[in-house]
């Protein structure tokens, strides 16, 4: 599914269940941050990567041996985006809104 479904599942306030069946879908078990960075409020990948090597993201990173970059569990991801969805700041986020390619238009 287009990553706008799932912008609109979010505005939506879909449940947990749905988030994580549709991201899994997308992304298998493991979603690199590359590919998900904007969906946690990050302005650019590279700020996503600096903060999973920082030690700052909301929910917990990982590397898989013989991969490039970090991953997330998309369960947590959908658990995530559940708890945030209720949050003023990501109901208002640009990238989330316009679907999220980080791109200012």
């Amino acid at each position: 599914m287009p990553e706008v479904a799932l912008t609109s599942l979010i505005r939506n306030r879909a449940g947990r269940d749905e988030l994580e069946r549709l991201l899994s879908s997308q992304h298998g078990v493991f979603a690199r941050l590359g590919d998900v960075w904007n969906l946690l409020g990050f302005r650019t990948p590279d700020a996503a990567r600096k903060a999973a090597e920082q030690g700052r993201l909301s929910l917990k990173s990982f590397r898989l041996p013989g991969h490039r970059g970090h991953f997330v569990l998309t369960g947590d991801l959908a658990r995530w985006l559940e708890e945030v969805g209720n949050c003023p700041t990501l109901a208002s986020n640009p990238d989330i809104q316009r679907g999220g390619n980080g791109k200012r238009s």
